[in-house]
């Protein structure tokens, strides 16, 4: 089959490569390089489901795809490093007893760590130390170059796919993630909650710099080691977002434009910095030590009114007979997500 997989996030990239022995693929990129927007500017946890007591469909399918993404891109995974989630006293949607529960409903292994020296435990109800990994997006990202330069794919960068180019596939792939709509007719459009997002690079004090610290379940935070530079990258539930829309398409405002998906920017036009400091040192007192590098923007989308679950499923559906949409959820669901759409070209 003539291919296109449009988007070159590791989404698009992995399904590109994954399909390259069988079909004619050609991926097209609006930008000029792989992986440079939501790819990039995430938290590069490589989930096992601790994250998500309040969904069982997203762990679930968490814990059947995590093996197979670790055995794609097993030398960019980063295992040797502590991680802690962490349960708030107040303001949790889970209790401790609730969180418990929901590990050994999943067999998600945990040690209860009791006062654990890099929190404020008068803030914490319950610490548990568990077995997770990040992704070094630098190795990542090389490794997919690496094997897109090796295989038959042909790459179009700089490129935006059109409607008049669906004549030359039989089978587009469409995996735009905050653009899935554009290629798509107006009725088979749908809404979704899209987040122009900010995550910051800092260093921490040495004894935190190879430690992942989450604390949950609700308006709070996270800090995790970047890869293997020797920076960290925090994240902030409310502080993180700078805007947000429900609709078809992303309003990203004017301001926010020049910064967008440009890697780690150090003099940003709009950072919410501080805030995510003065929040989070009440949990996590070395972050008021933590020295700002600079931060990454980027357009997240989700399923609109998910609040309750916080759920972030991994969708393959298809829009007429040529389209097949991937609309992404966490990052270690893609090479499960390559998989799904094999078995659907195989029906075809």
């Amino acid at each position: 089959m003539r291919i296109a997989v449009v988007g070159a996030g590791i989404f698009g990239v992995t399904i590109a490569l994954k399909l390259d022995d069988s079909h004619d693929v050609t991926l097209y990129e609006t930008s000029r390089d792989i992986m440079t927007a939501a790819s990039r500017t995430n938290q590069l946890r490589l989930h096992r489901g601790y994250h998500y007591p309040r969904s069982p469909d997203t762990v679930s399918a968490l814990l059947s795809s995590i093996d197979f993404f670790v055995d794609e891109y097993r030398k960019s995974v980063v295992d040797d490093y502590d991680h802690y989630y962490c349960i708030a006293k107040e303001g949790s949607k889970v209790s401790p007893d609730q969180y418990l529960k929901f590990c050994d409903k999943f067999d998600l292994s945990y040690e209860i760590i009791d006062n654990f020296e890099h929190v404020n435990n008068d803030k914490i109800a319950l610490t548990v130390k568990v077995k997770e990994a990040l992704l070094d997006y630098q190795s990542v990202y090389n490794t997919c170059w690496r094997r897109l330069m090796k295989s038959k794919v042909k790459r179009l960068w700089a490129t935006t796919f059109t409607k008049d180019d669906l004549e030359k596939f039989d089978i587009v792939l469409n995996c735009t993630y905050a653009n899935i709509n554009n290629l798509l007719d107006e009725e088979n459009r749908l809404d979704y909650q899209f987040e122009v997002c900010e995550k910051i690079g800092v260093e921490m004090p040495i004894e935190v710099q190879d430690k992942s610290i989450v604390i949950m379940d609700g308006p709070f935070m996270c800090v995790d080691p970047y890869g293997r530079t020797g920076l960290s990258l925090l994240g902030n539930v409310v502080h993180a977002i700078h805007y947000t829309n429900v609709g078809h398409f992303p309003k990203v405002p004017v301001i926010m434009t020049r910064d967008l998906n440009q890697g780690f920017v150090q003099n940003p036009v709009e950072t919410n910095w501080e805030k995510f400091i003065q929040t989070g040192k009440d949990f996590i007192p070395s972050l008021s030590k933590a020295e700002y590098k600079g931060s990454m923007y980027t357009v997240r989308a989700v399923l609109p009114n998910m609040d309750d679950t916080d759920g972030r499923p991994t969708i393959v559906s298809s829009s007429g007979p040529k389209i097949i949409n991937v609309f992404s959820g966490k990052i270690d669901t893609c090479v499960m997500a390559a998989k799904d759409i094999i078995d659907k070209l195989s029906e075809e």
